[in-house]
């Protein structure tokens, strides 16, 4: 009787709850249409506002949720050979995390880690993240520009090919994506229309490039080896600026609109006019992405022994020793935790004096995470990469998707209405994803389970 008791309680509160959560489904709505922050610095695009983390790039990498503190592998998903996950996950609304691959595959994983299915360029291999746009539509660049549904069907390809980076996505769902073929920009409509076309531009962007950013007034950037262009959103170029040296296309935009781009060894920061405010010499190799902190505008970038974190001024304000490749971007929690990856030796998180707070060791596997790109991380937290290992004396070489964090967490149970429904719907409403048929038959379900164990109780 007293289990029967506190089960009841149970789902009376979950009721109430729920009753509460349906009356205030116009503020869930606007919670969901400002779910996944880009950074007040971008345009904010039409990308699935319900997702994870539906971009890997255009976006302050400020991630809005508190990250793991448990420094434990979740799972590792493993291809042998040769073929290198490039770039980064992105992860859909229901947890799905989405990953390209130089073997030609874009692979979908559910949350545990195992494989929901995988979808095969026959043009191109992948070279770049994903990015996932509104009603959960996939995009990616593998020679045509690609737009699949979530359960991985094709709904359509660009007639154009060349596409290599990371679409960006505008405000009104128009995706933007460099192509080589004749060094322009394409604009493209939600139905694979093709919409405009830049001229061309001088240089050749770097296939491993951060690709197209938009910034909050619409300009569109793009690097093309040694050029930084700007663009209006239809396709009229604003400027161009000749850079110091032919970069890799690691840069980011600040708060107030400039833009930051890693040199050699060098921070150049560009105005949004097209002039250089700055060139910051740190005096060490480079590598990644500068990262600005949404909070204090501190600017993070990784170098060959050091992460460093400096001042709006250029101004060192700490470094961190690293002794090897800073190789993966920096990405900032909520509480300004960071989180990076060192070549050869593992994931290391920092508070934001620069002390380490712990740090996963993958040294045992030589563990390889390729340049230019960060971690990515879901609504609990847990976070997702890309490395390649050695294991075996070096005999066998392992391609990796990774999971950190808690093993008990799985980001969202499947949604039954047998074993486990209970769970599934208090995980959706902690996370503000449930949908009005979802509040209704919850309500539905459980009315009927609380007048079952009302008669129950009785007896």
């Amino acid at each position: 009787m007293k289990k029967i008791k506190f089960i009841l309680l149970s789902l009376v509160m979950i009721l109430i709850t729920s009753f509460t959560h349906s009356s205030n489904i116009s503020a869930e709505k606007e919670k969901y249409e400002n779910s996944f922050p880009q950074g007040s610095q971008y345009e904010r695009g039409e990308y699935d506002s319900r997702a994870h983390q539906p971009l890997a790039y255009n976006w302050s990498n400020n991630s809005p949720y508190n990250g793991t503190d448990v420094n434990n592998i979740r799972w590792k998903y493993r291809i042998t050979g040769m073929n290198s996950f490039l770039g980064q996950p992105v992860i859909g609304n229901d947890g799905t995390i989405y990953a390209g691959n130089m073997n030609h595959k874009l692979y979908a994983l559910n949350p545990d880690g195992s494989l929901k299915w995988e979808y095969t360029s026959q043009e191109s291999n992948i070279k770049s993240p994903a990015s996932i746009g509104a009603n959960n539509t996939i995009y990616f660049s593998a020679g045509p520009l690609y737009a699949l549904n979530s359960d991985g069907s094709l709904k359509w390809k660009s007639q154009n090919k060349g596409f290599y980076q990371t679409p960006a996505i505008g405000k009104d769902g128009t995706i933007y994506v460099y192509s080589t073929n004749g060094s322009s920009l394409e604009a493209y409509n939600p139905d694979g229309s093709l919409k405009w076309k830049s001229n061309s531009m001088l240089g050749r962007s770097p296939l491993y490039s951060t690709g197209n950013l938009i910034a909050a007034d619409g300009t569109i950037y793009t690097i093309t080896g040694s050029y930084l262009y700007a663009h209006k959103n239809n396709g009229e170029e604003k400027w161009k600026l000749k850079l110091p040296e032919e970069i890799k296309g690691n840069y980011s935009i600040g708060l107030s609109g400039e833009i930051y781009i890693t040199l050699s060894k060098k921070i150049l920061v560009v105005s949004p006019s097209g002039t250089i405010q700055a060139e910051w010499d740190l005096n060490e190799n480079l590598y990644g992405t500068p990262i600005i902190s949404q909070k204090d505008e501190v600017i993070y970038v990784g170098g060959t022994k050091n992460l460093f974190a400096l001042n709006k001024d250029g101004s060192i304000k700490w470094k961190y020793p690293t002794n090897n490749l800073v190789t993966l971007s920096p990405l900032l929690d909520n509480n300004g935790i960071i989180y990076t990856g060192v070549r050869n030796d593992g994931i290391h998180v920092l508070n934001p004096d620069g002390s380490l707070k712990w740090k996963v060791d993958l040294s045992s596997s030589q563990a390889v995470f390729s340049n230019n790109n960060s971690l990515s991380m879901d609504k609990l937290g847990n976070l997702y990469l890309f490395a390649q290992e050695l294991e075996d004396n070096n005999s066998k070489s392992y391609n990796t998707i990774m999971s950190i964090g808690k093993t008990t967490d799985n980001i969202c149970p499947t949604p039954t209405e047998g074993n486990g429904y209970i769970e599934w719907l208090e995980y959706k409403m902690k996370n503000g994803d449930l949908t009005s048929e979802e509040i209704q038959r919850a309500q539905e379900r459980l009315a009927e389970d609380l007048n079952t164990l009302n008669k129950l109780a009785k007896k």
